[in-house]
């Protein structure tokens, strides 16, 4: 169990010089908040990323809370970060781990006179050389996948990525901020360690969620719509009915391919809800959700099956999943690294005794990540052998953009 210290005196103005501690006493930090709510917190981990199978996941609780943070190529296991020291800024606690080292560091943290501010060069990054993808070339790939959908009846669905690289300096915490504050229905993060480098997103895509009432969530998003007028504090489900048929068979494939999950966990009870459309600044996805109550079906060990065999899901890969992902292997350049990898909580630190065990982890779309040139943004386009190269080169420009503009404007 963590033990509480309340009435803290740091705020989300003080998050430089939170960071600048992180720094220096080389502790990884992550700031996060989920949907829907107002809640913010900072974890302090003394370790780094570390490596876990999916399997010993259920080892975590409230009592025992971790950040995962997972790239796209792990293979039935995860990566995730101890949660030593965290920060809940609505109810004004920390909750900390007991050890000899966690306790001389909230010692610290109590008695430092916070001065040196962290300059835009100072956070965990990463040197990479990743050039951007080149429009033209970008636009190849996808004529080139298309052909091999074609060609390969087996093949439903393949997804690309490019990257674009932004040479330009960027304060990660001061965009985090705007992004807590513009965003209310996706998971704001921001995750910065030694072995990752520093990564920003905001994500609408729910992978798997257990609640305190043990109902068992998981989302099917595909389909991206450009809205051309957005109105203020719009982010929400809308109704409209304008999905083309291309898009609605994509979206299709993506619960089709969750349905033949549960059929292999011999899993019949579940409620289907959707598809209907999400709201994401200028975007509008197509989005189903499935639930199960766990208190009646199957038992507590679902959410870590679903994961297993979820990951990764045919919203960022394609379908069926060996052969798409051997389609994106001989096409795209680049290491998607965790761009469409998986995030979240598992455990969420309480005051209370009372113990609720959720779980909340999401796809990372919507992400950059900061390198010693610049930033990386990622960006993806679902494809069948109906799309048209044009149109998914404008969708995928148009995700990778509605990030850049927040922070150019910011």
């Amino acid at each position: 169990m963590l033990k509480t210290e309340n009435h803290f005196s740091f705020t989300l103005s003080n998050l430089t010089q939170l960071y600048s501690f992180a720094r220096e006493h080389k502790l990884s930090f992550i700031v996060f908040k989920l949907p829907h709510s107002k809640k913010i917190y900072l974890i302090y981990s003394k370790r780094d990323l570390t490596r876990i199978k999916i399997d010993d996941l259920k080892e975590f609780s409230d009592r025992k809370p971790v950040f995962v943070f997972t790239p796209y190529r792990a293979k039935n296991y995860s990566y995730l970060y101890s949660s030593d020291i965290v920060f809940d800024f609505q109810e004004k606690k920390i909750f900390y781990k007991s050890d000899e080292k966690t306790m001389k560091l909230i010692h610290l943290l109590k008695t430092t006179h916070f001065k040196r501010e962290a300059l835009a060069n100072d956070y965990f990054v990463k040197d990479l050389k990743t050039p951007s993808t080149p429009e033209n070339i970008f636009k190849q790939q996808i004529e080139k996948a298309i052909v091999l959908l074609n060609q390969n009846d087996k093949v439903e669905k393949v997804v690309l990525s490019k990257v674009k690289l932004v040479e330009e300096k960027l304060d990660p915490l001061k965009l985090l901020l705007k992004m807590l504050q513009k965003y209310d229905n996706v998971l704001v993060s921001l995750v910065s360690s030694i072995k990752a480098g520093t990564w920003l997103g905001a994500t609408p895509e729910l992978l798997i969620e257990k609640n305190e009432q043990s109902i068992f969530k998981t989302f099917a998003l595909a389909g991206t719509h450009i809205l051309k007028k957005e109105k203020k504090n719009s982010l929400e489900y809308h109704n409209q009915a304008f999905w083309s048929e291309k898009e609605i068979i994509e979206q299709a494939y993506v619960s089709r391919f969750i349905i033949n999950i549960f059929k292999a966990l011999r899993l019949r009870e579940y409620e289907e809800i959707g598809p209907k459309n999400f709201k994401m600044g200028n975007l509008i996805h197509l989005a189903t959700l499935f639930k199960v109550d766990m208190s009646e079906h199957y038992g507590k060990l679902l959410p870590y099956h679903m994961l297993k065999s979820l990951h990764p899901t045919s919203a960022v890969c394609g379908y069926p999943r060996k052969e798409a992902n051997a389609i994106i292997k001989r096409t795209e350049s680049h290491d998607r690294e965790f761009y469409t990898g998986y995030l979240g909580p598992i455990g969420l630190p309480r005051a209370s005794r009372e113990i609720r065990d959720e779980i909340k982890l999401y796809v990372n779309l919507r992400c950059c990540q900061l390198i010693k040139a610049g930033y990386l943004l990622y960006g993806g386009v679902g494809l069948t052998d109906k799309s048209d190269a044009s149109k998914e080169l404008l969708e995928s420009s148009s995700k990778i953009d509605l990030l850049k503009n927040l922070i150019e404007n910011e």
